[in-house]
């Protein structure tokens, strides 16, 4: 399951994307400070909403959550067994919006 904590950390100089994320499975919760992404993984994310296949989505969602300041390491069978199709969309929306919220507060 996936929970966006985003709300409170838009903002200037705002480097990390805050989510929560529940493995189903154990019930364990983890609350998440997603690291800007690369450029190569920034490049993906914006092809991948023209045409991907779903494993390619999944992948490249478990690739951007992965990369964390907690050093939690999320794969793509987490995503895949842990996410709904509707929280799949909200973090594409919620991702995007944080990247532009980002870009437009410090443009370096």
């Amino acid at each position: 399951m996936y929970t966006n904590a985003n709300s409170a950390v838009i903002g200037k100089g705002a480097r990390f994307f805050a989510c929560s994320l529940t493995d189903e499975n154990s019930g364990k919760t983890y609350e998440l400070n997603v690291k800007e992404p690369k450029l190569r993984t920034y490049k993906e994310f914006m092809k991948i909403q023209k045409t991907s296949s779903l494993d390619d989505i999944i992948a490249l969602v478990a690739d951007i959550l992965k990369s964390n300041k907690e050093n939690v390491d999320i794969t793509a069978e987490f995503v895949e067994n842990s996410f709904t199709s509707t929280e799949i969309l909200s973090f594409f929306e919620d991702f995007a919006a944080w990247l532009s919220a980002t870009r437009s507060n410090d443009p370096n």
